[in-house]
């Protein structure tokens, strides 16, 4: 056989053929020469690169105060084929800078302790609880408070019933 003649190119499909000669030429009656020349169909796999989906979102800055990276990743949704190349890479890094000055949260007051002296001038704290960080210099309220306080709780002496008397001795 003949070598490929591909319709296109250097692969996919194509046509071969392939030829005889005549030994001894037909005389007289003798039966006619048959063909001389055959043809086959050939293929041959043509190499396809890999394709690759969109690119997904990035994700958030790695950083919460300066700078850090941010990823987005995407899939091969066609393999290569016949020797086909796969360049590039599943995965993307940007560099990000996060400078978003953060105040923290607060939480709701809690309640006032006792006052510090039952009897007399004395102070009493209360306390709220931090809910999320400040980022980047961001500043955070007060989370306690002292005041002072004056407590007259007046209890009048209160004392147990008597005992019996002990025997005589």
């Amino acid at each position: 056989w003949g070598s490929c003649n591909y319709h296109s190119g250097s692969c996919g499909s194509g046509d071969r053929q392939r030829y005889r000669s005549i030994r001894v030429s037909q005389m007289c009656r003798g039966a006619l020469c048959p063909s001389l020349s055959q043809q086959s169909s050939c293929s041959k796999c043509c190499p396809t690169s890999c394709t690759w989906s969109s690119w997904g979102l990035y994700t958030a800055c790695t950083a919460s105060c300066g700078s850090g990276f941010q990823y987005r990743y995407r899939q091969i949704t066609a393999a290569a084929t016949c020797g086909g190349s796969c360049s590039g890479s599943n995965n993307d890094r940007n560099i990000c800078s996060n400078y978003v000055t953060r105040n923290c949260v607060l939480g709701s007051w809690g309640a006032y302790t006792p006052c510090t002296n039952p009897c007399g001038k004395g102070t009493k704290t209360r306390t709220r609880p931090v809910i999320t960080q400040a980022t980047c210099g961001g500043s955070c309220g007060v989370t306690s408070q002292t005041f002072s306080c004056e407590s007259y709780l007046n209890r009048d002496c209160s004392v147990s019933n008597w005992g019996t008397f002990g025997g005589c001795s």
